[in-house]
């Protein structure tokens, strides 16, 4: 049998499109929805989320970068509301130029009220080695410059905060989606999570740097069932209890 002429293909792709434009919002729409909610952050996650929690209202993002390479950043578009912390200096300031609607916190979180030195890279290979001072020894800081030709730096105090100092200022009491990338560090933010005073419905926690195991582990002791998302960094952990 003969397959379809060029001109019964062209038939069929015109049909197509008229039936997207009567049952669809308008090309415009469709357009800004595919790229609102791709555009910034981890591809697919906000699409999960949404999935898991389709009355969804607030949001915690811990690691907010900039605000708009951000995972939260879609779900404020379409109406949720929330809190981004984030510990970089110059991070932050973009966070708060670009994120006006949320309520930021430039924190690095601990297990105490206090300060800490954050090291900052402005630019160059070394940028994405910025962090907390102490997470490093002296003697790691100084191979770490040697091998870069002592780039420049700037070294802040940042203000340490315990999580449940954060969500008692901000009158949190339950959270249905947290956002967790924090370079490496995500099980130790974990462990000093305030799990039985404020509930998590939805976490996202950046994981390639994890021990999965130890980290699922750790999630099902906490109540959550996890998976792993498709695009190999990021675990999705869902409560078993708050879904």
């Amino acid at each position: 049998m003969a397959g379809p002429t060029p001109q019964q293909l062209i038939v069929v792709a015109v049909v197509f499109c008229l039936l997207l434009t009567v049952l669809s919002p308008s090309s415009s729409s469709v357009t800004r929805m595919f790229s609102n909610r791709h555009g910034h952050g981890e591809r697919g996650i906000t699409d999960r989320v949404v999935t898991l929690l389709p009355h969804g209202h607030t949001f915690v993002e811990m690691g907010a970068n900039d605000g708009v390479n951000s995972n939260s950043n879609w779900l404020e578009s379409i109406g949720w509301t929330g809190l981004c912390i984030e510990a970089g200096p110059s991070n932050y300031k973009l966070l708060e130029k670009n994120r006006p609607k949320c309520t930021n916190i430039n924190a690095v979180v601990s297990n105490k009220e206090s300060s800490t030195i954050f090291r900052e890279f402005p630019s160059g290979d070394l940028y994405g080695h910025s962090g907390l001072h102490d997470f490093r020894t002296d003697a790691e800081w100084d191979k770490l410059m040697r091998e870069h030709n002592s780039p420049p730096f700037v070294d802040h105090e940042v203000r340490t905060s315990t999580l449940s100092k954060i969500f008692k200022e901000q009158s949190y009491t339950s959270i249905d989606y947290f956002s967790l990338d924090v370079e490496g560090v995500e099980l130790a933010i974990l462990n000093l999570y305030p799990f039985e005073e404020v509930p998590v419905r939805v976490w996202t926690i950046e994981s390639n740097k994890l021990d999965r195991n130890e980290l699922v582990t750790f999630m099902e002791k906490k109540g959550y069932w996890c998976e792993h998302h498709y695009d190999n960094v990021n675990t999705i952990c869902g409560s078993k209890v708050h879904l």
